[in-house]
């Protein structure tokens, strides 16, 4: 787990966060729902201890996820 303490400047900005935890801004989702919100407008707590997975297990995760989904494999499936 990757500890980080959500800093003023972060508020509104779970992409800032993703880009200094991951170096990409494209997790912002996942930092959203660590904090337990639906919404990415929604102000984040300043303060909160987050503790976050490693980019190589959110990776992973998908890839499960994205497997195991027929509709995900890229073919197109006519009824």
């Amino acid at each position: 787990m990757i500890p980080h303490d959500i800093t003023q400047d972060e508020i509104y900005r779970p992409d800032l966060i993703a880009q200094r935890v991951w170096g990409t801004d494209e997790l912002r989702w996942v930092i959203t729902r660590v904090c337990g919100q639906e919404d990415e407008s929604e102000a984040l707590p300043v303060g909160k201890a987050l503790f976050l997975p490693e980019l190589a297990w959110i990776r992973e995760q998908i890839n499960i996820y994205s497997t195991s989904l027929p509709e995900l494999d890229g073919t197109i499936q006519s009824n």
